[in-house]
């Protein structure tokens, strides 16, 4: 994990680039006439990734679709710190940690499987998109016979921030 980050995991909001998304940045989204109608209402549902994955198996696999057998080495830094904890939630034995073997792909990917796995528990999935032209495919998708909404980063944030005690990440 980058010191940037790190230093930042304490904040409130925190970017995991360098170059966070500013809070005037344009954002959108699509919805179906009947979901605005209960957002508005305060009963909207917002899954969770794990339920998300009930649905599509492929939701929170992109680690392992960008960097293929190795893509718990790439993930290494942000592992290592919680290595006890990740082990302590293990349904298996882990494949041995070879310390003169470097990249473990093995070890790091039963970590990575792991760390996948608990933050599909805890992590709750709303989409808004950078606005940069109208989408005619997530009109198709999400917003036939609805509408879509224009916000900006930093409305979404003041907002949540009313609701009370709330960590996110943009």
């Amino acid at each position: 994990m980058s010191e940037e980050v790190r230093s930042a995991a304490h904040s409130k909001w925190t970017s995991i680039d360098s170059d966070p998304v500013p809070d005037e940045t344009p954002i959108v989204r699509y919805m179906k006439l009947s979901s605005f109608l209960m957002l508005i209402c305060g009963r909207v549902f917002l899954p969770n990734l794990r339920k998300l994955q009930e649905i599509d198996a492929h939701e929170g696999g992109l680690p392992s679709y960008l960097f293929g057998k190795s893509y718990g080495h790439h993930l290494r830094n942000l592992l290592e710190p919680h290595e006890v904890w990740l082990r302590g939630r293990a349904e298996g034995p882990a494949p041995p940690k070879e310390p003169n073997k470097s990249p473990n792909y093995d070890y790091f990917r039963f970590l990575a499987d792991i760390w996948l796995a608990e933050l599909a528990k805890r992590r709750c999935v709303w989409c808004w998109n950078r606005y940069e032209h109208e989408s005619y495919a997530l009109w198709q998708l999400y917003g036939q016979r609805g509408v879509c909404l224009h916000s900006t980063v930093g409305r979404v944030k003041r907002a949540l921030e009313k609701v009370g005690p709330f960590r996110g990440l943009v």
